[in-house]
């Protein structure tokens, strides 16, 4: 609906319409009737506050903060939602409260954030404030992170003192840091989440200086509300509003450290309030139960997604695409051939839909195979029921990085370990692994990252590399009756052989 211009400071968002009647008769008496609000597309007409918009006529309904006819886009407020609006999104290599594009796309912040056309104005939000013109960019302002964020370097010394950028730097350099600590001339920066740019400034895709400690940059939002970028459209004629069904607006979290002053519209669902009576029960009552054969392991990690006790009916040794006897006979052949269609031990190409990653080196599966088990949500019992796991000896020799069962569905943290993993990881919580043996791992028995609520019980590890459980920032872990060791000592390869 486009609105007239003379009613454009009306505030919709205030009035709730109920659905109308298509004059069909279902049998109801009508009272379940869906409640509906009308919202406008941006904030270039509403006051300054928090408020739901719907930027565009299929795209999801976004909480956003309104300043000076500017829509200030503020992520912690429902990052699902509002990611849907980015052309892509990772997270840094140092911090998942960091996000840009992906790696392989070099757009500048006006191609990132897919709403804005070439007449959109951008402005800067130091601590998510105000949208205010910049000194140096005016209405054209957006922020990016710098290179130590994304690259395998950066520079080591602030390259701008006293307000000049040093030989072989430009002006960039001297960009004005809003990522909580800013920077005065005499106090410049080596590292920056929020840099203060122009909006239109596309990424260096040169390598080279990725790697040799010069600085580059990439668009960025960040989650701990340190900067926001703003945007506005160039003319109120492009306003509109949307139908939405009251049940689709999406729950908000109001930050700690937003304004006093900031007004929320009475529509906003403030996420703390919502009622979570629907938890799954996390006494492990009635859980669906699933048997395990040797044959759930012939083609790759055996991927857990729905709660349920998984138990075993075997021992298990994982060997996972492992070439043929025939093949391994042949005079010719090599462990490490890599001129193959598809290699030895790793995920083929048309197994890169589950476990993605290996031919595009992005996703969790970068590494290969990197569990024989992974646990990708909450409410599991690994039942070994009396049997053991382990790998295969040459799968061991050829898969150095491994651990029978991953908590998680990746290995690394976003932003952390050799390759980017994506974007949507997963920690699992209440997890249960008891009775049975746990044998020959290139790395860890068990191994987790932000786990909650782990017990493992009667279970022996033995013959690991680096540990039978390792478990990085976890909470609530109970482990009882268990055997830990011997490790392996006769360990047949350096780490370097992987690469």
């Amino acid at each position: 609906k486009q609105l007239n211009n003379n009613n454009h400071n009306l505030n919709l968002n205030h009035k709730i319409n109920k659905h109308d009647d298509d004059g069909t008769d279902d049998g109801s008496d009508g009272n379940d009737e869906e409640n509906f609000i009308e919202l406008y597309n941006s904030c270039i007409s509403l006051e300054d506050g928090m408020f739901y918009i719907k930027p565009t006529e299929d795209g999801p309904v976004i909480p956003v903060i309104c300043s000076n006819s500017y829509t200030m886009i503020d992520i912690s407020l429902h990052f699902d939602n509002i990611m849907h609006y980015f052309s892509s999104y990772d997270y840094s290599k140092s911090d998942t409260y960091i996000i840009g594009p992906e790696l392989d796309e070099m757009v500048s912040w006006r191609e990132w954030w897919t709403i804005a056309d070439d007449t959109y104005y951008f402005r800067s939000a130091s601590n998510c404030h105000k949208c205010y013109d910049d000194d140096v960019h005016g209405s054209n302002c957006a922020y990016y992170m710098s290179s130590y964020y994304f690259c395998f370097s950066t520079a080591m010394e602030p390259e701008c003192p006293d307000g000049v950028p040093n030989d072989g730097f430009d002006s960039n350099a001297c960009a004005y840091c809003d990522d909580g600590k800013g920077k005065t001339a005499a106090d410049g920066w080596t590292k920056c989440t929020s840099l203060r740019f122009d909006a239109d400034t596309k990424p260096d895709p040169d390598h080279y200086n990725c790697v040799t400690h010069q600085l580059v940059y990439r668009p960025s939002a960040v989650t701990n509300r340190d900067a926001c970028t703003c945007y506005k459209e160039s003319d109120k004629k492009n306003v509109a509003t949307y139908m939405v069904k009251v049940s689709d607006l999406p729950p908000v979290t109001i930050p700690d450290d937003l304004d006093d002053d900031v007004i929320i519209d009475p529509s906003i669902i403030i996420a703390n309030d919502i009622n979570d009576d629907d938890d799954v029960d996390t006494e492990f009552a009635d859980l669906p139960i699933t048997y395990l054969t040797q044959e759930d392991f012939i083609g790759g990690t055996y991927r857990i997604t729905t709660r349920g006790e998984f138990i075993l009916t075997e021992n298990i040794v994982v060997a996972f695409n492992e070439p043929s006897e025939d093949i391994q006979s042949d005079p010719d052949f090599s462990p490490n051939a890599y001129d193959l269609d598809d290699l030895y031990w790793y995920p083929r190409h048309d197994q890169d839909e589950k476990y993605e990653g290996l031919y595009t080196y992005h996703g969790k599966f970068t590494l290969g195979f990197f569990a024989a088990i992974s646990i990708e949500t909450d409410d599991v019992v690994i039942n070994l029921n009396g049997f053991s796991l382990s790998m295969d000896y040459k799968f061991y020799f050829q898969q150095r990085f491994f651990s029978l069962i991953e908590l998680g569905n990746q290995p690394f943290i976003g932003g952390q370990g050799p390759a980017n993993w994506g974007a949507d990881q997963v920690f699992a919580s209440n997890v249960i692994v008891k009775d049975g043996i746990l044998g020959l791992s290139s790395h860890h028995a068990i191994h987790g990252n932000h786990n909650n609520n782990i017990l493992i019980s009667n279970v022996r590890m033995t013959q690991f590399d680096v540990a039978g459980f390792g478990c990085n920032a976890c909470v609530g872990i109970e482990i009882t009756d268990c055997i830990i060791g011997p490790q392996n000592t006769n360990i047949p390869v350096l780490g370097r052989y992987t690469h």
